[in-house]
């Protein structure tokens, strides 16, 4: 694709600045530079925000009435690339331009006086994702935690007149996942929803077999969920509210350069074992995916177009179980380089401030594999993909070869499918208890 002449006899000028702060007049110069007739420009505006809800990135982007030309700026890598294009009835489309001149990405989507909602893809579409910038007085230099807007949460509440106690995380882009642990039915079930304009939120409740319990919708402040409907299985419609227990901050590590991307996100506890564990578990993965980035920049010396975010990685953490003396959950850890995701499960006593392992539950003749086999060979016809082929043979080869503590019992599941994701399955304490050494600390652990 043909790029702007004048684009590329400056563009190399910024590659040469904005490395601080306080240098936002040469960034404006040497954008307004970028011009034909640079004398023409109507304004020059510097934006801030992220790509995927993750990644910060600044723009500084100037308009002669015609045309649109600026930078990109990731902040964490400080790599810089060079954009041109139009505005036209607030729509934006802008190419992005690397060192080499080349298009290695587009920015497509609406502007209004104070922001622009777009979206990044690469040069051939093969790769999308959500950018969302705000407009700022000067350019900013300075990466954010990107985990000051999520956060992880457990709430206490009363549903068809029983207890019911909530585990919520807010991820990226107004998701929200959990579960939610239901003392009239002493289950746990899946909770996967959304929050969105002045806070509502819509929340839904799954089983075991991914089939639809009851629904939520309400609105979230500081006290907790307020001015809430629940909806159960029959249809019908009762006023809850959930109140605020215990807020956990989250820890966020992110990277994004030409190359390839990377973030991983989990709760911080006050508990150092935990805590230390989240800590190695995310140091050995982010190093994992250095190495990958530098494998291939080491092999693209031109920067190549097709090079361009070749390498993605993300990994985030679910918790299960958040009391006074246990945490339960489990690390997912995915990339492009890998064919399956990672699942790294934890059970941490915090009590005893260490690690639950299988060996300290249940007596070693026990053969946890057939039991939880047997125990879902009847309820596994009920489960929604259970009439797709695909799946059984899936599920037929699997080992559930991680847990995580429950209050009502210990959940097994197995690997992750790209198609299937998980299957999991919770055995409820009373169905192993014949199986649990004589000291197992599991008694001692669980509240009921």
């Amino acid at each position: 694709m043909k790029i702007v002449p004048t684009l590329c006899f400056t563009l190399f000028l910024l590659f040469g600045m904005t490395n601080s702060y306080g240098q936002s007049l040469s960034v404006e110069q040497a954008v307004i530079d970028l011009f034909d007739k640079p004398d023409r420009v109507l304004w020059v505006k510097h934006y801030e925000g992220r790509v995927d809800d993750i990644s910060d990135v600044s723009v500084t982007l100037a308009y002669d009435g015609k045309h649109c030309k600026g930078q990109l700026k990731y902040l964490k890598s400080k790599e810089i690339f060079g954009l041109a294009g139009f505005i036209k009835n607030k729509k934006i489309r802008l190419k992005e331009i690397n060192h080499d001149q080349q298009v290695s990405g587009f920015i497509e989507g609406q502007m209004d006086e104070k922001m622009i909602i777009a979206e990044w893809s690469k040069h051939d579409n093969s790769i999308a994702g959500d950018i969302v910038l705000k407009e700022t007085k000067k350019p900013n230099s300075r990466p954010s935690h990107c985990g000051n807007n999520k956060w992880l949460k457990t709430f206490s509440g009363i549903v068809e007149r029983k207890d019911v106690d909530l585990i919520l995380q807010l991820g990226g882009e107004g998701e929200l996942r959990g579960l939610a642990y239901f003392y009239k039915h002493d289950k746990t079930f899946e909770v996967k929803g959304t929050i969105g304009e002045k806070n509502k939120v819509k929340l839904d409740f799954y089983n075991a077999n991914a089939k639809k319990q009851g629904s939520i919708t309400g609105y979230l402040n500081e006290k907790g969920l307020i001015e809430a409907g629940y909806i159960g299985k029959n249809g019908k419609q009762e006023m809850c509210s959930f109140w605020k227990q215990k807020e956990m901050p989250i820890a966020c590590n992110e990277y994004a350069d030409y190359f390839g991307s990377y973030d991983i996100t989990y709760p911080k506890s006050n508990n150092k074992a935990v805590n230390q564990w989240m800590s190695s578990t995310s140091a050995k993965w982010m190093e994992d995916c250095r190495k990958e980035i530098k494998r291939v920049k080491d092999g693209d010396r031109a920067l190549k177009p097709d090079s361009r975010a070749s390498v993605r990685a993300y990994a985030w953490c679910d918790l299960d179980y958040v009391s006074p003396k246990v945490i339960s959950g489990t690390m997912l850890l995915t990339n492009t380089w890998e064919p399956r995701i990672k699942a790294k499960s934890f059970n941490f006593d915090l009590d005893k401030n260490k690690e639950v392992k299988l060996d300290d539950l249940f007596e070693k003749k026990f053969d946890y594999q057939k039991f939880v086999w047997g125990y879902i060979s009847d309820g596994i016809k009920e489960h929604r993909y259970y009439d797709d082929y695909g799946f059984r043979k899936w599920l037929a080869n699997e080992l559930f070869e991680s847990f995580t503590i429950l209050k009502d019992g210990i959940n097994f599941s197995t690997s992750h499918s790209s198609i299937y994701g998980h299957y999991k399955v919770t055995v409820p304490y009373y169905e192993l208890k014949p199986h649990f050494k004589k000291k197992s600390p599991i008694w001692r652990l669980i509240e009921k």
